[in-house]
């Protein structure tokens, strides 16, 4: 049976060096790091065995989706699928 998967919130507490040291001795665990993901930490996070990364703020700007702007939206998702590959080693 594969291991459960955790909600790890706020992520931006410990940050992807706590998600190493929780994964050291628990590799089967799979961790997803919420609160706190950005662009600039979401390789990293990858690197440091998330399973998955919960993204909100740093993903929608509610301005622009109000307005029906979904273009900056787009622009957002893919920087963050790039930087999740790059940090799998895609």
């Amino acid at each position: 049976m594969p291991a459960p998967t955790c909600k790890f919130f706020p992520a931006e507490i410990g940050g992807p060096a706590i998600l190493r040291a929780i994964r050291a001795p628990l590799p089967q665990l799979r961790i997803v790091p919420v609160g706190g993901v950005t662009l600039e930490n979401a390789a990293e996070y990858m690197r440091s065995g998330a399973a998955a990364l919960g993204i909100g703020s740093a993903l929608i700007d509610q301005a622009q989706l109000d307005a029906g702007d979904l273009s900056e939206l787009t622009r957002r998702a893919s920087a963050f699928i790039a930087a999740v590959r790059m940090g799998r080693g895609e």
